[in-house]
């Protein structure tokens, strides 16, 4: 189950268009681990938060051990990576900008699963 912050980051979800790689990655890590919770979606002014269509969202890590955000965000950037031309740039990153620790999630137009051989 995909549970969403509050009303205001609801709204922000169903009002603009979302990526469709990071609907997927999203639902993909919902499916892996489920009971995640959309914090933040689209954010006016805010880099990948406010692109259209919007390229970021951030998820809840607070009720995680330190290895389940770990393999959480192993497991996405294992499998997606950001853009091939910056492959040190991540799909998921957790970090703390002011507002807590978090998954921020994120995507470029030439966001593509990796190919594992």
């Amino acid at each position: 189950m995909i549970s969403i912050k509050d009303i205001p980051v609801f709204n922000a979800l169903l009002s603009k268009v979302y990526d469709p790689t990071l609907i997927e990655i999203v639902s993909e890590v919902e499916s892996y681990f489920p009971g995640i919770t959309i914090t933040e979606g689209f954010r006016e002014g805010v880099g990948v938060h406010s692109t259209d269509p919007v390229r970021a969202i951030d998820l809840r890590s607070r009720n995680y051990t330190e290895e389940q955000i770990r393999a959480r965000e192993d497991f996405i950037n294992d499998t997606w990576i950001y853009d091939p031309k910056r492959p040190w740039m991540k799909c998921c990153i957790v970090h703390d900008v002011g507002r807590g620790i978090h998954f921020h999630l994120q995507t470029h137009p030439n966001t593509a699963r990796r190919i594992h051989e």
